[in-house]
């Protein structure tokens, strides 16, 4: 019998960095998922899933953040990728 292990990981290619305003009044933003766009994924396997940091009603503050990216293959190896989050402060002080 013939056992094979698949130790080779899969590679990602995060979606492109994102640059938004601050909501006005405010010193941070909303990132709707809509707006992160999907990772790049491939394994020479098989990929099993990919998940990443970005959680619902998160606020950004004006600055970069990073969202991580990462994809597990169905044998347990795994890559990550950070996509980065720009909130812009585009408002005139009063």
């Amino acid at each position: 019998m013939v056992y094979y292990a698949d130790i080779t990981p899969p590679l990602i290619e995060c979606p492109a960095d994102i640059v938004v305003p601050a909501a006005n009044g405010f010193c941070e933003s909303d990132v709707d998922v809509s707006e992160l766009g999907n990772a790049y994924v491939v394994d020479n396997c098989a990929v099993d899933h990919v998940d990443n940091t970005w959680t619902p009603l998160t606020q950004y503050s004006v600055g970069n953040s990073q969202i991580q990216w990462t994809v597990y293959d169905a044998f347990g190896n795994s890559a990550t990728c950070n996509q980065q989050v720009t909130v812009l402060d585009v408002e005139y002080p009063e």
